[in-house]
């Protein structure tokens, strides 16, 4: 596995401030695989994505607060991955990243089973914040017949945060740089950092750079409001 001769190279910036000029020009250079400029990297800043899952994990760790990141990963996963078709477009919510990243449940299956040290079967009460409301009627209607109110069951995974960096390197790397083609030593993404705090990103790459693109705000204002309909 080569995952220490690859280099990552994320452009990000504010709205309109020109980051597909610089993207277009990484491009003439050789070594590098640079995305449509269209084509963002979601997976880390998102919601309950890889990086609020480092928090809960490495930076404010508890068992409960780590189980819990850990599954709402998992969900957000399903729905990025997922791309609806026919009657689920009308209900479901899907980023197509199967498609833009064939290997996705399957690296993430690995990188959830290298985190987690052990897990078991239990009845847990906070898993209630998670139901959805057809399931909190069902549950309350089933407590209603048999008289008593029971906690949903989980599947409670033990999560060390001392491992965590590694693995996510490494799953980055699954992703975004495995079926690299031959000669590419830098992997561009875009977005895939906050332009506000790109550092905080950082940990999860095995070797990264940031160049966000800034602009003037009298540039930025005059291009969305020729851009926006």
């Amino acid at each position: 596995m080569q995952i220490n001769k690859v280099k990552y190279l994320d452009l990000s910036g504010y709205m309109f401030s020109g980051k597909s000029a610089v993207s277009d020009l990484i491009r003439e250079f050789d070594g590098f695989q640079v995305p449509d400029y269209h084509t963002e990297f979601d997976l880390i800043r998102i919601l309950s994505g890889l990086s609020e899952l480092r928090w809960c994990i490495v930076n404010n760790w508890s068992p409960m607060r780590a189980d819990a990141g850990l599954r709402k990963f998992k969900k957000t996963i399903e729905m990025l991955a997922r791309t609806p078709k026919g009657l689920k477009r009308l209900y479901q919510v899907g980023f197509g990243y199967e498609r833009q990243y064939p290997n996705i449940i399957e690296a993430t299956t690995e990188f959830i089973n290298n985190l987690t040290e052990d897990t078991w079967c239990m009845k847990w009460p906070h898993a209630l914040l998670e139901l959805s409301a057809i399931d909190i009627f069902k549950t309350k209607f089933r407590a209603k017949v048999k008289g008593h109110f029971p906690w949903p069951e989980i599947d409670f995974s033990l999560v060390s945060p001392e491992t965590f960096d590694k693995y996510a390197n490494l799953y980055i790397y699954r992703l975004l740089a495995e079926k690299r083609a031959e000669g590419v030593h830098t992997v561009v993404t875009h977005n895939a950092l906050e332009p506000y705090s790109p550092d905080v990103g950082f940990p999860l790459f095995n070797n990264v750079k940031s160049i966000v693109v800034d602009r003037d705000v009298r540039d930025i204002y005059m291009t969305s409001i020729t851009q926006t309909p």
